[in-house]
This record gives structure tokens, sequence and C-alpha cells, in this order.
């Protein structure tokens, strides 16, 4: 939805990615796709990574990578939605 909007003002030859390291290269593929180049700034995580031990921080962890993951993989096998507007 960001290419869309960025369209219609016209573009823009790079924009500043801001999201967490788990998020951030299946979101820099999704701007590239939708023909804009991203500068990576690197949020940190809510809660930072630590050593391995039950605890619901870890859980939360490996769910983030989980979901990125799979996400990942359903646009590659699926296709990616693209917002561009049809001329």
């Amino acid at each position: 939805f960001s290419s869309l909007l960025l369209q219609k003002q016209g573009g823009a030859p790079t924009v500043y990615l801001v999201t967490d390291a788990y998020h951030m290269p299946r979101s820099q593929r999704l701007f590239a796709n939708n023909g804009i180049a991203t500068r990576a700034i690197s949020a940190p995580l809510p809660n930072p990574l630590s050593y391995w031990q039950p605890s619901s921080t870890n859980l939360m962890h490996s769910r983030r990578a989980t979901y990125e993951l799979l996400a990942t993989f359903r646009d590659l096998w699926f296709g990616e939605s693209n917002c561009r507007e049809i001329p």
C-alpha cells in the first residue's frame, strides 16, 4: 500500500524502511518488487534475544521467526499481492 501512496505522490527514489530484523528481508523484497528502493533501518525488538530457556519471550521470538519464514514461502509459491494500480 505504501507503493500505491508513493506512486500517487509522484514516486520516491529511495525510502527509509524501518522495521525489526525478522521482518526486514521480506519487507525489502516486497518494496523492491513494487519498484521502490529502500534503505534499511532495523528497529530494536521489544524484548532482547536471550539464551534458550523456556519463557514467553523466547516463544514470541520463535513465533515471529516462524511467521516470517512461512510468509516468505507463501509469497514464493503463490506470488505476492501487488498493490500497484492498473493503468
